[in-house]
């Protein structure tokens, strides 16, 4: 019964890889699309700056043909002296002596350049890790799949109290496990492997029993029998005692990657 337990747990294992690859492909189109996208907007900006410079010389030079085309013509002379006659005149609104300034090309390349940066889409921030998974790349229901990972990570760490501190490994056990594996591949065979021995008794592995946990603020988890031997078995295979990352060593560090492997 455990061993198709087991089995069954590591085709689940397989498919999510397999769906991960496929989300991580799905992401470097998508990245793909967005840098297609940018350059065309880039193109569409040299051209818009482009005419409208063209257009403003265009108008200019049509005002200073107009300007010049204008003859001076004489003012009438007359004999006759003019009489003015006491009209009341009325108020001409002010006008300003400034001529108004129609705005330069140089203006006008910098309004449609503005308007092109405020309209190219904003690239996602870059991965920190190439196994890192973005939340604009999760599907959807993905949120109760995270928060049931969680809640096993918090469960097997022993950190079901809302006080709780993660402790550091012991060190006599990380050099009795560093002493069996020289590779990451190491751990994955062994785990791959349906006839490989246990590593340490399982009377010596240190997991939650099968009650009710209470976790965080309140929730209550019911932990089930299977849940227990299932992994102890996994952490008796891989030379686990006590389940715990090591948070002051590298992340690829055997230790640490046998607790990644086990957890998933």
């Amino acid at each position: 019964m455990l061993q198709k337990n087991y089995e069954a747990q590591q085709q689940q294992i397989a498919n999510q890889t397999k769906i991960i690859e496929q989300m991580q492909q799905q992401a470097a189109a998508r990245d793909k699309a967005y840098e297609d996208l940018l350059n065309k907007f880039q193109e569409i900006g040299v051209q818009n700056v482009t005419k409208s410079s063209a257009s403003m010389d265009k108008k200019k030079s049509k005002m200073r043909a107009s300007t010049g085309s204008i003859p001076n013509k004489p003012l009438p002379s007359s004999s006759k002296p003019v009489k003015f006659s006491r009209v009341p005149s009325k108020e001409l609104p002010a006008q300003s002596s400034t001529p108004q300034q129609k705005p330069s090309a140089s203006k006008a390349s910098r309004v449609s350049t503005s308007c092109i940066q405020a309209s190219r889409p904003l690239k996602p921030s870059p991965k920190q890790h190439p196994g890192q998974l973005m939340m604009s790349e999760t599907p959807e229901g993905y949120e109760q799949t995270k928060n049931c990972f969680y809640v096993f990570i918090w469960i097997i760490w022993r950190l079901t109290s809302s006080s709780s501190v993660p402790k550091p490994p012991n060190p006599n056990l990380l050099i009795e496990f560093n002493s069996r594996f020289s590779e990451a591949s190491e751990i994955h065979g062994v785990l791959d492997s349906p006839t490989a021995e246990d590593l340490v008794n399982k009377s010596e592995v240190k997991v939650p029993a099968a009650e009710h946990v209470k976790i965080g603020g309140g929730n209550i988890v019911n932990i089930k029998e299977f849940f227990v031997l299932y992994t102890t078995a996994m952490f008796a295979k891989l030379g686990i005692h006590e389940w715990g990352p090591d948070l002051d060593s590298s992340e690829d560090s055997l230790w640490n990657e046998a607790c990644q492997i086990s957890a998933i």
